[in-house]
C-alpha cells in the first residue's frame, strides 16, 4: 500500500455505471494529463497524508506516480474509472498513446480469439498478436489471410471506438504460433513484454513489410480495362479505408487519412509499375472517390494520361470549376424570414460559434462565455465519427489549448451536435425555431485544413455553409454570418501588390491549393447571398495563428512541420517577407470584438509584423540549428520524397512531406505571407490593434510546448 485509500471506501450507488468512483475528499491527489480526457492520479504528500515512497514531485510538492490512469465520466462530474496504467501504454513514433488493455480486451469477445497483445512501441502505427483458439500455422499464408477475414468484422467494431491513430489494420494482425505460446506469472497474469519478445522478429519483419508493400493479397490485374482498374481500386480503397461504401464516395469525407492515402497510392504505384518521374504523390487526393481514382489509374494503365499532363488539364479547368461551384451553390436561396424575432431585452448577443472543438473556435468559445455582453451561446460541432460525445469532445479541446474546462459549466453554453449537409442542420425542430427567433451571430470557425485536398474534397464543407446561409435567411432576427476565412488565399500567379480588405473576383489571385480555393467559393457565396437577399455577412481573412495561451500551437500546421523536418534536416530554412503571426487568443477576441463592425472583410493579422529573416534566427537559436537557403532546405526535402518507399515513420520525422505542394508553393511565392493590409480590423478591435509584437518569449513558449506533447 503505497498511498492509502484514494477512492470513496463506500461509493455512490451508479446503477450502470459502478464501476466509477469518486476521489476521497481526504486524500491529496493531482491528475495529470496523460491524453485526451485522460489522466494518471499522483498522490501528494501532506501533514496527515504520508507517503513511503516519493518518486515524483508535483508543484514542488513530492508524490507518488501510482501510473494509474483514469477517465473521467462522460457527465457526471467528479466521478472516474480506471482506465489502464501508464507503463502498459503503446508510445506511438509521432507521441500518440494507445492504452491496449481495452482494445485487447474487446478483440478477445471473438470466439476465434483465445487471447490478443498489441504492439507497436516507436513505431507508427500499432498492430495485434493474436493467439486463436483454433489451429492456425502462421506459415501457411492462405490459412492466415482466412483467419484475417474471420477475425476483421470483430477488429472494424473496435476501430469504430477507438482514436484513429490506435486502429488495427488488417496487415498488422499477426498470427502467433503454437511454438511461442502466452508466458505467464505466479499469478497467472500475462507477462506481455516476454511473450512480445518472443515474436521480435516478426513484429519487425511485419513493420519493414508494411512500409515497403501494399496488402500481400491485392494482386495486380493481367490486363488493365476499365473494369479491372476499378475492381483493383475499389479493394484497395476498402482495404485501407474500410467505412467507403460507394464508389462515388468522398474517401476523405469517410475517414481516409493521410496515411491511408499514403498506402493506398503506394499500392497503385507498385502495382502499375510506374517510373519514378510519374510517381506523383498527390493523385489520391486529386481524385478522391473510387470512380475517379479507377478512371485515372485505367488511363495511366493506358498510357493516355500521366500527372503532368492530368496537371496542366486541371489548370486550364481551375476558374471554371471554382466559379460552377458558386452558381451551384447560390441558386434558390430561400427568401428573407417575415417573423418576429425575441429579442434578449438586456439588449445582448446570442451567438452561434461552429468549429469549438478546434484550436480557434476553442478559444473563442472560453472568451464568448467570459464576455458580459453575450447572453447565450450555441456550441454547434458535427457528431464524432468516433461516437464521442461533444460535452468530452469540449472539454478535451478547452484542455488541449491550456483553457480552463470549468468555463463549460456557465449556463449561457447549450452544446449541440449537427449534420451541417442536411436541411436544418439535423436539429429537432423546437430547437430550430429556439435559434431562429433569438440567434443574432453566427459565427462559422468550423473547417477542414488539409492542404493536399482538391477543392472538390471541400463539397461537405460548402454545403454546410450553404445551410448556414439558408438558416440565417430564415431566422427572424436576421443574424450576421461571420465566416473565417484565410489570409493565405492571396498566393495564386495573379496576386500583386498590397492586399486590401476588399472583395477578390479573380480567381487567378487565389493559391492554388483546394483549401484556399474552397474559401474564396465561400467567399463567393457569401457575397451572392449578401447582394440578391441582403443577408448580413462579414468575412474574416484569417493570417497565420500562432500559439495562445501556454504555446499551444497545433502541431498540424505548416509551422510546426517546418519546424520538426528542421530538427530531423538539421538546418531550418530562410524565409523572406514579414510574418504577420497572430496569437490565437488575440484573434479570437478580434473576431468577437468586431462582430458588428461596419466593415464586410476584415483582414485578422499582425499589425506590427516581425521579418521572416529575424523569426527563423530566433527558432533556430532556440534549437540550436544551422540557417540555410530555402532551396536548399526543400531540397533535401524532396530528396526524400523521391525515395522508393515512404512509410508513415518518414512522415512523422519530416510532417512536411505530408504537405510538399504547400512548401513548394512557399518557393515559388518567394516568401511565406503576402502584403496584408488590416487597418479596418485595427480599428475595430482594440486586442488587434494593442496587439504585443511577438518576440523570443514567445519562441520559447511554442517550442517549450511542442515538446511537453512529444512532438520532438
Amino acid at each position: 500500500m503505497y498511498s492509502g485509500v484514494l477512492g470513496h471506501f463506500f461509493p455512490d450507488v451508479l446503477g450502470k455505471d459502478w464501476f466509477y468512483f469518486r476521489i476521497n475528499r481526504h486524500a491529496s491527489v493531482e491528475l495529470v494529463p496523460a491524453g485526451p480526457g485522460i489522466y494518471e492520479l499522483i498522490a501528494i504528500q501532506t501533514a496527515t497524508h504520508f507517503l513511503p515512497i516519493i518518486n515524483t514531485k508535483i508543484n514542488s510538492h513530492d508524490g507518488f506516480a501510482t501510473n494509474d490512469l483514469l477517465e473521467k465520466h462522460p457527465e457526471k462530474e467528479g466521478f472516474w474509472r480506471i482506465y489502464g496504467r501508464a507503463d502498459d501504454q503503446i508510445t506511438l513514433a509521432n507521441g500518440y498513446k494507445t492504452n491496449p488493455g481495452p482494445i485487447e480486451a474487446a478483440l478477445c469477445e471473438d470466439s476465434k480469439v483465445k487471447a490478443a497483445l498489441l504492439f507497436g512501441r516507436a513505431q507508427t502505427h500499432v498492430g495485434a498478436l493474436v493467439f486463436p483458439t483454433e489451429h492456425v500455422d502462421p506459415a501457411d499464408a492462405e490459412g492466415v489471410l482466412r483467419f484475417r477475414d474471420h477475425v476483421w468484422p470483430t477488429v472494424e467494431r473496435v476501430n469504430a471506438t477507438v482514436p484513429k491513430h490506435s486502429q488495427i489494420f488488417k496487415q498488422m494482425i499477426l498470427v502467433a504460433s503454437p511454438s511461442k505460446p502466452l508466458l505467464y506469472t505466479e499469478k497467472h497474469t500475462v507477462r506481455k513484454g516476454a511473450t512480445l519478445q518472443q515474436y521480435d522478429e516478426e513484429i519487425k519483419t511485419m513493420y519493414i513489410l508494411d512500409d515497403a508493400d501494399g496488402p500481400e493479397h491485392l494482386i495486380a490485374p493481367e490486363s488493365w480495362t476499365l473494369t479491372d482498374a476499378k475492381n483493383f481500386v475499389r479493394a484497395t480503397v476498402r482495404q485501407y479505408a474500410p467505412t467507403v461504401t460507394s464508389d462515388s464516395q468522398d474517401l476523405f469525407e469517410h475517414g481516409c487519412t493521410s496515411l491511408h492515402a499514403l498506402w493506398i497510392g503506394n499500392t497503385i504505384i507498385q502495382a502499375l509499375q510506374l517510373s519514378r518521374e510519374h510517381r506523383s504523390r498527390n493523385f489520391v487526393y486529386r481524385h478522391p472517390t473510387v470512380d475517379s481514382l479507377s478512371d485515372f489509374v485505367f488511363g495511366l494503365a493506358q498510357g493516355r494520361t500521366s500527372p503532368n499532363s492530368e496537371e496542366a488539364q486541371l489548370q486550364a479547368s481551375r476558374a471554371a470549376r471554382m466559379f460552377a461551384l458558386v452558381e451551384q451553390l447560390s441558386s434558390n436561396l430561400p427568401p428573407v424570414s417575415q417573423g418576429a424575432p425575441v429579442v434578449d431585452d438586456r439588449g445582448k448577443a446570442v451567438v452561434i460559434v461552429t468549429g469549438t472543438t478546434g484550436a480557434l473556435g476553442a478559444n473563442v468559445l472560453a472568451k464568448l462565455l467570459g464576455a458580459e455582453d453575450v447572453a447565450q451561446v450555441y456550441s454547434l460541432d458535427r457528431t464524432a465519427p468516433d461516437g464521442v460525445p461533444l460535452a468530452r469532445r469540449l472539454e478535451e479541446s478547452l484542455e488541449k489549448r491550456c483553457l480552463d474546462p470549468r468555463l463549460l459549466l456557465s449556463p449561457k453554453l447549450t452544446s449541440l451536435e449537427a449534420d451541417f449537409t442536411v436541411p436544418g442542420l439535423g436539429l429537432p425542430d423546437d430547437t430550430q425555431q429556439e435559434l431562429r427567433t433569438s440567434v443574432t451571430h453566427v459565427l462559422h470557425l468550423g473547417w477542414p485544413v488539409n492542404f493536399n485536398l482538391a477543392l472538390e474534397s471541400f463539397g461537405d464543407a460548402l454545403e454546410g455553409l450553404r445551410e448556414l446561409v439558408n438558416f440565417a435567411l430564415a431566422s427572424a432576427t436576421r443574424p450576421r454570418l461571420v465566416f473565417a476565412s484565410s489570409a493565405g488565399i492571396f498566393q495564386g500567379p495573379g496576386s500583386v501588390g498590397p492586399v486590401l480588405e476588399q472583395p477578390i473576383h479573380d480567381p487567378s489571385a487565389i493559391a492554388e491549393l483546394g483549401y484556399t480555393e474552397s474559401k474564396w467559393v465561400a467567399e463567393q457565396v457569401l457575397a451572392r447571398a449578401a447582394k440578391t437577399r441582403g443577408l448580413q455577412t462579414q468575412v474574416v481573412r484569417l493570417g497565420q495563428l500562432t500559439g495562445g495561451a501556454g504555446g499551444c500551437w497545433d502541431t498540424k500546421e505548416w509551422v510546426p512541420a517546418l519546424v520538426r523536418t528542421s530538427i530531423f534536416l538539421k538546418c531550418l530554412p530562410r524565409l523572406s517577407g514579414d510574418a504577420q503571426w497572430l496569437p490565437l487568443d488575440c484573434a479570437a477576441a478580434a473576431i468577437i470584438e468586431a462582430r458588428d463592425a461596419p466593415h464586410d472583410i476584415l483582414h485578422l493579422v499582425h499589425p506590427d509584423p516581425v521579418p521572416l529573416s529575424s523569426m527563423m534566427e530566433m527558432i533556430s537559436e532556440e534549437l540550436s540549428l544551422q540557417l540555410c537557403s530555402y532551396d536548399e532546405w526543400l531540397g533535401m526535402l524532396e530528396k526524400h520524397a523521391a525515395a522508393d518507399a515512404i512509410d508513415e515513420a518518414a512522415a512523422q520525422e519530416l510532417p512536411a512531406l505530408k504537405a510538399l505542394d504547400f512548401f513548394r508553393g512557399l518557393r515559388s511565392a518567394g516568401t511565406a505571407d503576402a502584403d496584408v493590409r488590416c487597418g479596418n480590423a485595427a480599428q475595430a478591435s482594440g486586442s488587434l490593434g494593442r496587439a504585443r509584437r511577438l518576440g523570443a518569449e514567445d519562441v520559447k513558449a511554442w517550442v517549450e510546448y511542442w515538446k511537453a506533447v512529444g512532438f520532438f
